[in-house]
């Protein structure tokens, strides 16, 4: 049976679409729970589809609402979560006590000290906030290393072989006569 004109209208007055934004750092097991959204649940409608990015850009999903209750809604993965290349980044070996990270807004891409969590760098896309934490690494190598703090490694030379030990007896003559001819 072929459909009537009645059953088709524009997706906009069937459904909404809202961009979700949870705060940097969130994983994306998160909303998958049911009652990450029971202050949103209100508004929600069954067959909305909510596209989630947290404020890090570490992953972005988009997810369909399945069913809502007072305090809480199911929702349904239609795609992801696709990994965004983003989020903190481990530090580099010789900035052990300094972190890379989103922090969202003017703040942007910056560059936080751990000791005293006081951002260094901030402000910058994260390409110049990845730049920073290198120029910061490469003049605290060269301060270690004009210290004397920091001794340089001869490289490794490589193990000669070992000549193999002849074999004396009769048999061992045979094979080498052998080898030869």
């Amino acid at each position: 049976m072929a459909l009537t004109p009645t059953r088709i209208k524009l997706a906009e007055f069937d459904r909404s679409t809202y961009a979700i934004n949870p705060p940097a750092g969130s994983e994306f097991e998160e909303v998958l729970d049911p009652r990450y959204w029971a202050h949103l649940a209100g508004q929600l409608r069954v067959g909305d589809v909510l596209e989630v990015k947290p404020d890090d850009m570490s992953w972005w999903a988009l997810l369909l609402v399945t069913q809502v209750g007072l305090v809480q809604a199911n929702v349904a993965v239609l795609i992801g979560p696709v990994q965004i290349d983003g989020a903190d980044v481990a530090p580099d070996p010789e900035l052990e006590d300094h972190v890379l990270r989103f922090a969202g807004g003017r703040m942007r891409w910056c560059v936080l000290r751990v000791s005293d969590r006081e951002y260094v760098f901030s402000g910058g896309t994260r390409d110049e906030a990845v730049a920073w934490m290198e120029s910061r690494a490469a003049a605290v190598a060269a301060a270690k290393l004009k210290q004397g703090v920091v001794e340089e490694r001869p490289e490794p030379k490589a193990a000669e072989p070992e000549p193999a030990e002849e074999d004396a007896s009769p048999a061992g003559r045979r094979r080498r006569r052998a080898s030869v001819a």
